[in-house]
């Protein structure tokens, strides 16, 4: 076996199951020298795996490795990224990812809705005042008047949105309306404070020793 580009093309294929290494030129060219030297020298047979299997061995000292990725920062993180995070890391991120992460759950929340089909009448009534027709909304409006025993009809839910309106979503329509301070502003920072605050309540609900070791052991 003396065709050289075979048996580098054949080891660049081989190479590829092991992740670990590089598949470029530097690597295959001693691979294949080394599959040449088995079949040439040794008799190996050029269609069995064991003989690339051995060639890989025989020069494993001189191929190169790849560098390991590095894990990325909160700072590098997406919004999706950092939604990924187990709740005890997310709970300890700075203040800016926060919100970055507070905006992404945001957008995700008015992009994904679970709406009862009997409600879908209601949606030019949130529309018409600008909030989101979304499953969060309807869940407000719909406590706000089942507490007040009031039925579900057109005045009604207009009254609703009207009272509860501090603490509706705003529609996808005023979103891309807002300039990215307002959006901030009026969105990303209050939907923030209302996290961090039931965090903090949640935390100060635990006997004084629980709080107390998890703080250590956080320090």
């Amino acid at each position: 076996m003396s065709d050289t580009s075979f048996a580098t093309a054949a080891a660049k294929v081989f190479l590829e199951r092991h992740p670990s290494y590089i598949v470029g030129s530097h690597n295959a060219t001693r691979m294949a020298k080394a599959i040449l030297r088995l079949v040439d020298s040794e008799g190996a047979d050029p269609a069995s795996v064991s003989t690339y299997e051995q060639a890989f061995q025989d020069c494993l000292q001189e191929l190169e490795l790849r560098e390991p990725e590095q894990p990325k920062s909160v700072e590098e993180m997406s919004g999706e990224e950092l939604s990924m995070l187990p709740p005890d890391k997310q709970d300890r991120l700075p203040t800016h990812i926060f919100l970055k992460l507070a905006e992404f759950e945001l957008r995700q929340r008015s992009r994904k809705p679970a709406l009862p089909e009997e409600c879908a009448m209601f949606k030019p009534l949130f529309e018409g005042e600008d909030v989101a027709f979304s499953a969060k909304n309807l869940e407000i409006v719909r406590e706000w008047m089942d507490s007040r025993q009031l039925g579900y009809t057109d005045g009604n839910f207009r009254l609703a949105i009207i009272a509860c309106e501090e603490q509706l979503e705003p529609s996808d329509e005023v979103l891309e309306s807002m300039s990215a301070d307002e959006y901030r502003k009026s969105v990303v920072e209050p939907s923030f404070r209302q996290r961090r605050a039931a965090q903090s309540k949640s935390e100060n609900s635990k006997p004084l020793g629980v709080a107390t070791v998890q703080y250590l052991h956080s320090s």
